[in-house]
């Protein structure tokens, strides 16, 4: 086996042999060499040293050369790597020049960012190996939305690319605040909402809040709690309710209707109200003040009421008990006495004095008692008058 220097020397004498040859070859004539050439193959092949002469289309004779043969043992076992790599090597680079960066490959080159070895977007590195961040419309990560060029602290995907939540400090769509915090009695709810009637929260200055805007419940639609007064009607409570605590109207101080028997003198409407419904004293049950023809006996003034002005029956228009010598003649019943003296001369008669007549009638009968009115009545008028009997007879 040849070693590497005996080689390149073998070499050398075969180029240095071909160069012989064609100036033996050309000499004498006008002959042009076109093609002289050099072709190696790799190890183990055998090497040629072709060359090719054209000659001109002349008579001039030709004059053969002899041929000297070259020994090309050497040569065909020769190894031709060292000169075959280093002008491949050569000619590539040449041709193509740098290569374009391939995203994909895993390996990162000029014009990447990044090159994890696929092309899939939302793994940090995007399928242009380009580095993925917040607004560039990919969600990737810890990402919960990405709008790209929509992101924004007033819209759904915040700057951070967060959603927008309440509670975020961040005034999103749909609320009237944020304070980022979960404190319902301050100037912005849990809800992200302003305060206000009706939300169900009670805040300063409401003093109750039961989420409607119902006045007859216990907390009025002003969130206030309901009592007498306050002109709503409180269901199941109260009876009525006209604002004021005026018990001489028709809805009284204690927020009860009006009536006959509750001690209020309801103007216009009843002349008295003693708290009953007692007939006999000074007010009636109707709360009219009692009077003489109103058929209510009074207690201690009126004798009877019979409810009229009629002094004919058996109960005067004053409320009095009719009797025989009340000046009032009772119908059906009796007569009314006159009394006179027997005339003499000229001089007229005088009845006596109902006191003197009666003193002698009790004289006379020796009597005591006091008459009833129709046993008064029924005497009267069953005696015959003093003008039938001739005589005097005392009442």
């Amino acid at each position: 086996m040849l070693s590497h220097r005996d080689m390149t020397m073998k070499m050398g004498w075969m180029r240095v042999s071909g160069a012989l040859l064609l100036l033996l070859t050309g000499c004498g004539d006008d002959s042009n060499t076109t093609t002289t050439g050099l072709t190696t193959s790799g190890p183990g092949s055998t090497t040629d040293v072709l060359t090719t002469a054209n000659s001109s289309t002349s008579d001039a004779p030709t004059t053969d050369t002899p041929t000297t043969d070259t020994p090309t043992t050497d040569v065909t076992t020769a190894p031709t790597t060292d000169v075959t790599t280093a002008s491949t090597t050569d000619v590539t680079t040449a041709s193509t020049g740098p290569s374009d960066p391939v995203c994909g490959n895993n390996v990162l080159e000029d014009g990447e960012a990044c090159d994890d070895g696929n092309v899939a977007d939302g793994d940090g590195c995007s399928a242009a190996c380009v580095l993925e961040s917040c607004g560039d419309g990919v969600i990737q990560g810890a990402e919960e939305c990405d709008d790209g060029p929509n992101n924004g602290d007033d819209q759904m995907c915040t700057t951070m690319c967060k959603t927008a939540v309440c509670g975020d400090a961040l005034v999103g769509p749909g609320e009237m605040c944020d304070d980022g915090n979960q404190v319902d009695d301050d100037a912005c709810t849990n809800l992200c909402t302003t305060p206000a009637c009706g939300d169900s929260i009670i805040q300063a200055p409401e003093e109750c809040d039961d989420g409607n805007m119902v006045d007859t419940d216990a907390c009025l639609a002003t969130c206030l709690n309901a009592k007498c007064g306050d002109n709503a009607v409180q269901e199941g409570v109260e009876e009525c309710d006209d604002g004021n605590m005026v018990d001489t109207d028709m809805c009284l101080g204690t927020c009860k209707n009006a009536k006959c028997g509750d001690t209020k003198v309801q103007m216009g409407v009843e002349e008295c109200d003693d708290g009953n419904m007692v007939d006999t004293d000074m007010c009636l049950g109707t709360c009219k003040n009692a009077k003489c023809g109103d058929t209510k006996v009074q207690m201690g003034v009126e004798e009877c009421d019979d409810g009229n002005m009629v002094d004919t029956d058996m109960c005067l228009g004053t409320c009095k008990n009719a009797k025989c010598g009340d000046g009032k003649v009772q119908m059906g019943v009796g007569c009314a006495r006159t009394w006179s003296r027997p005339t003499l001369a000229s001089t007229p008669a005088r009845p006596p004095s109902a006191a003197t007549a009666r003193s002698r009638w009790a004289s006379r009968t020796a009597t005591t008692a006091t008459w009833s009115t129709t046993t008064r009545a029924t005497t009267c008028a069953s005696r015959p008058s003093r003008r039938a009997s001739g005589r005097r007879s005392a009442p």
